[in-house]
């Protein structure tokens, strides 16, 4: 499993190293050629405008051309790939070896240059351009920056005695060189030993961001959590209190009426504390969780919303009822309970559950107004409590 995971990051790596470079390879394409064609044009009026070395520009014409053509067709290749996304080992392999294919090229073009500019000028101008370049722009591990380092010297160094024949300058030419070949070298490694650092770098920060977006996605749910119990009863799961005043502040905020309709019912178990004493609280909360899903189901109806008031206690809240509405609510929550058949033997009113229910609607301004229609409601109940129960009463 743990080398699974290391060949997927290697491969990840490989591949971010490769669009980097391939980056880097048509940056320096452009910059090949711009330069080729201003050496060329400069070259072509000092030949047309000068006496000054007439046949200069057509000895390098063959090189820089092939070279110029060279780069634009690189260009062409790299661009049409930048554009594929998904890159399989076999992809990466393929497009790591023509990365130093065309490193090598490139210092051999410069390498072959200062050869032909043994003749004339004696120097290692474009073959150290072309080292240099190649190993800052390049990200290239040491088996990918050698190979191109040595043939491209080898190339140069024996050239240079056939360029020009005074050996004791040949030995002075060889110490500039291995100085150009160890910079090259100690430049590349530099600049690689950077890239890798910048990119564990950006790999931790990415790990980082990762593990606080996961904490950070914790945490909301928490909140949701949170909050669920915040308004939530947790036995029922309808709303608790807390949730009814939310939905009544919800109510106000979100109607542009100065005054509404709020309809408050009140639902209380009849005997529920004799249905405990005798079945045990462990039915009691199963009986409240059924007796709570029966009222949500039919408050639905006229958009009301159920509420545990504590206890054995419920309320719905709804508004805008007709004084029809809210009777046909109190009777479908009382058949609703009453088809559940829950046996209630220590109840003198019935021998299942039953509910006294009472109810009240007024128009309210504001959420403070609520708190008259509960205690209008709870007076209807307890009418309803003190004539027998096991009804319903509205004021």
């Amino acid at each position: 499993m743990r080398k699974d995971q290391d060949s997927k990051q290697e491969l990840v790596f490989r591949k971010e190293r490769l669009l980097d470079n391939m980056s880097r390879m048509l940056l320096i394409t452009k910059v090949y050629v711009v330069v080729i064609v201003l050496i060329g044009i400069v070259n072509i009026g000092i030949t047309s405008f000068s006496s000054f070395h007439p046949n200069f520009p057509f000895q390098y014409m063959a090189v820089y051309t092939s070279f110029c053509l060279f780069n634009i067709y690189c260009f062409y290749i790299v661009s049409r790939q930048m554009k594929v996304s998904n890159y399989s080992v076999k992809h990466i392999d393929k497009w790591e070896k023509i990365i130093v294919v065309y490193i090598t090229i490139s210092m051999i073009y410069g390498a072959i240059i200062s050869v032909m500019d043994q003749v004339q000028y004696q120097d290692f101008m474009v073959y150290t351009l072309c080292m240099l370049l190649c190993a800052v722009l390049f990200y290239t591990s040491i088996n990918q920056i050698l190979l191109p380092i040595i043939i491209a010297t080898t190339i140069l160094v024996v050239g240079i005695p056939i360029a020009h024949h005074d050996f004791y300058l040949f030995y002075l030419q060889l110490y500039f060189v291995a100085l150009i070949v160890i910079i090259t070298f100690i430049l590349s490694r530099v600049v690689y030993r950077d890239y890798l650092k910048s990119y564990k770098t950006k790999e931790q920060w990415l790990v980082e961001l990762k593990r606080n977006a996961i904490l950070t996605d914790q945490l909301q749910k928490a909140n949701r959590q949170l909050s669920l119990k915040a308004y939530y009863d947790e036995l029922t799961g309808i709303y608790n209190r807390h949730g009814f005043q939310r939905d009544i502040q919800d109510i106000y905020r979100n109607r542009a009426e100065q005054s509404i309709d709020v309809t408050i019912i009140l639902i209380d178990i009849d005997y529920f504390k004799n249905y405990n004493d005798h079945h045990g609280h462990n039915r009691g909360d199963n009986t409240l969780r059924s007796i709570a899903q029966a009222i949500a189901d039919t408050v639905q109806e006229y958009d009301c919303i159920p509420v545990r008031w504590g206890g054995e206690e419920f309320v719905v809240v709804g508004r805008d009822l007709t004084e029809e509405q809210v009777h046909t609510q109190c009777k479908l929550i009382e058949m609703a309970i009453s088809k559940l058949f829950i046996l209630h033997e220590n109840s003198p009113v019935s021998n299942i559950v039953t509910v006294s229910i009472g109810a009240c609607t007024l128009p309210c301004s504001n959420s403070t107004d609520v708190e008259t229609v509960i205690k209008s409601a709870d007076k209807a109940l307890y009418k309803v409590k003190k004539s027998g129960r096991n009804n319903y009463s509205i004021v």
